[in-house]
């Protein structure tokens, strides 16, 4: 997988619940959330570059926030921190409140999930390039306990990775999850794209799938799914760049389908249906032509609560968000009478509705000499900025679970650790 492609996807690997919060209005810190809106936990090393998730709410109301961190020889690490409601570090979890997790290979993490007994998972890819040399990446799943030591029960040593069947003319893969779902009785969904090429057949080719596996609770393959635990969809040489589950419990992509060799690739929205038999997959529920140049190649999906969804990503160096209907179609006047300027692009990020229609987003954007802000915006329904964004400084911010009473919080880094950000609305 290209280093580009990767990073269009890692920004939109965010969570699919979707919590209504208050009207659109300017953000700002939450005074009396820890110590002036921000709880911090620290680490023994500096964090230089960080990819935070979303923070993760576990059964009994705390909070965990995962990030990929640089590690010992470009191998990244994951490091995690346990927050209490009022947002104080929580003392049983790890020392102090942080895990450190080594000695994973190249393993990053895409997605987390907590478990009902207040275990967690960590859904990514592990092995790529690192350290000058090759290793096909796979997807991986890490259990943790509810202390965050790893679960050493859960496939090897607490890690799963897993490669689907490959190309007969391939020798190399990479596997990268788009979707993950939790199934009853513990099983997990992922819809994973899977790129395969070849590194040294001469001419070079390459093949590119989308690739479902059914895994059990613990971490191996359900063979009773699919074809010995895995289905294809058919995607006629299309990529999907982001996924999220509709307010109605449909599957939705949007993707972009080549056209002709002098044409631009045309967008699509793609939805799919949960089937409810004992395979359990997905099924085909329509599929809609968004048009050419939507957006540049990346996009983040957020679910409106009317049926709809609204595409947010780079266009042209600032931020566009587009609105698709309930029919399918784009609405051709949302956004298009503003008086506000759109907000730069972001690097990586996410969004949520808010109960009146709008939109707040959360997102890292970079600034002259590296360093690394966090811009927080609010948009009325017309997809309108509503107030002027409010932006933190050398913090960066990931994608934002909402909480009830205009309350949101964010899971965020810094340069020697991480944190949570606590805003009112």
């Amino acid at each position: 997988m290209s280093p580009a492609r990767a990073g269009c996807l890692a920004a939109v690997a965010v969570s699919l619940a979707v919590v209504p919060i208050a009207a659109a209005a300017s953000p700002r810190l939450d005074a009396g959330f820890a110590k002036g809106g921000i709880a911090r936990v620290p680490f023994r090393h500096v964090i230089d570059i960080a990819r935070t998730l979303q923070p993760m709410p576990q059964p009994d109301g705390k909070l965990v926030v995962a990030a990929t961190i640089d590690g010992d020889h470009d191998f990244p690490q994951v490091a995690l921190a346990r927050f209490t409601r009022t947002g104080r570090p929580d003392p049983t979890f790890g020392r102090g409140g942080r895990v450190r997790i080594r000695s994973l290979g190249n393993f990053v993490p895409l997605r987390a999930l907590a478990q009902p007994n207040g275990s967690i998972l960590l859904v990514g890819t592990v092995g790529g390039y690192a350290y000058f040399y090759y290793a096909p990446q796979q997807l991986a799943i890490v259990r943790l306990s509810p202390d965050g030591s790893r679960d050493r029960s859960f496939g090897t040593n607490g890690l799963v990775a897993w490669n689907p069947p490959g190309h007969a003319g391939a020798d190399a893969m990479d596997v990268f999850p788009g979707v993950v779902l939790p199934r009853p009785h513990g099983r997990l969904l992922v819809a994973a794209n899977v790129d395969e090429r070849t590194l040294w057949a001469s001419p070079q080719a390459s093949w590119h799938r989308v690739v479902l596996a059914r895994f059990d609770p613990d971490g191996s393959v359900d063979e009773s799914f699919g074809r010995l635990g895995t289905a294809e969809l058919d995607w006629d040489g299309a990529y999907p760049y982001a996924w999220a589950r509709l307010a109605d419990g449909r599957i939705a992509t949007a993707l972009s389908r080549p056209a002709g060799f002098f044409d631009p690739p045309q967008w699509w929205l793609e939805t799919f249906a949960l089937d409810g038999t004992a395979t359990g997959g997905l099924v085909s529920a329509g599929s809609v032509r968004l048009g050419a140049e939507v957006l540049d190649h990346r996009a983040d999906l957020v679910p409106t609560r009317d049926g709809g969804v609204l595409m947010i990503g780079p266009d042209g160096g600032a931020t566009a968000v587009r609105r698709i209907l309930p029919n399918g179609q784009l609405d051709a006047g949302f956004g298009t009478a503003c008086g506000r300027p759109r907000p730069p692009a972001f690097s990586w990020g996410g969004a949520s509705v808010t109960s009146r229609g709008g939109l707040f987003l959360a997102a890292t954007t970079f600034v002259v000499s590296g360093r690394q802000d966090s811009l927080f915006v609010s948009y009325d329904a017309h997809g309108c900025v509503t107030q002027r964004p409010l932006r933190l400084r050398a913090v960066s911010a990931g994608p934002p679970p909402l909480q009830p009473h205009r309350r949101v919080a964010v899971g965020a880094s810094y340069a020697k650790g991480l944190a949570l950000i606590g805003l009112r609305r």
